[in-house]
């Protein structure tokens, strides 16, 4: 008889451990930071990039993300949030700069804050500042806020800012704020 009461426990705890790991997996909306609590929550865009199915919706908390971000095959909504007095949600190159991520309709190699490739993505209210993006001259690669290759969306209320490589600070135009190409 202890055995048969054991057996249904056991069933109920992986279920409901099965149903917890799910949980990530399929949210429809997800934050970035801790400012929503009750939704999962991750330290960094791309982790939440990556842990979300297509057609999620990302929140991002105020806050200064050092990273490049890629979305590949994937559409979502990245956005930045308002939390008290705060609202802006800001991406800077990690620790070292910024990488090639990307090529252009020419094949120039591009190093893009935020990569998007074959996807439909909606970005809004997110800040991209280039300090820091460690790429002199004026190329290659060449550097972009947003970048949208063979890709779609809408790019509403967002800022660019501090677009230039570090030895060509006369905005000659070997930068862009937000490009797009197909290849």
């Amino acid at each position: 008889m202890f055995k048969n009461q054991l057996r249904p426990s056991l069933f109920v705890v992986l279920a409901v451990a099965a149903c917890c790991a799910l949980q990530t997996a399929q949210a429809s909306t997800v934050a970035v930071g801790t400012c929503k609590p009750g939704v999962p929550q991750f330290l960094t865009i791309n982790a939440a990039v990556a842990s979300v199915p297509s057609g999620a919706t990302i929140d991002v908390c105020p806050n200064t993300y050092p990273e490049q971000v890629t979305i590949s095959s994937k559409n979502l909504t990245l956005v930045g949030i308002q939390y008290g007095t705060s609202d802006a949600a800001v991406i800077v190159p990690p620790a070292g700069g910024l990488v090639q991520n990307g090529t252009d309709i020419f094949g120039t190699p591009v190093a893009a804050q935020i990569f998007v490739q074959n996807a439909t993505v909606t970005i809004s209210h997110i800040t991209v500042d280039g300090t820091g993006n460690n790429i002199a001259g004026c190329g290659p690669p060449t550097l972009e806020g947003i970048y949208f290759q063979n890709a779609s969306g809408k790019i509403l209320d967002n800022v660019a800012r501090n677009q230039y490589q570090t030895d060509f600070t006369d905005y000659g135009g070997c930068q862009n704020g937000l490009a797009m190409s197909r290849v």
